[in-house]
């Protein structure tokens, strides 16, 4: 959900199975505070990151698997 306030969870349906998928989160000043690596399969279509340490604000995320990269905006409330 966004906002998001203890646990940021992304859905990855649609993306293909079986290929590495690396989701970085920015700050606002553009420092990567969390890097996850996963590949999913099958029913592992979800990553979830702990931004309960965040403070409140907005931050970017960055989903990329081979040639696709999406960004896209997040809210952290608390």
């Amino acid at each position: 959900p966004n906002p998001a306030s203890d646990l940021l969870t992304i859905d990855l349906t649609g993306l293909k199975n079986s290929e590495h998928v690396t989701t970085k989160l920015f700050d606002a000043l553009g420092q990567q505070l969390i890097e996850k690596n996963q590949t999913p399969f099958g029913n592992n279509c979800q990553i979830k990151l702990d931004v309960k340490t965040l403070a409140a604000g907005f931050y970017l995320l960055q989903v990329q698997q081979k040639n696709w990269t999406k960004t896209l905006r997040i809210v952290i409330n608390r």
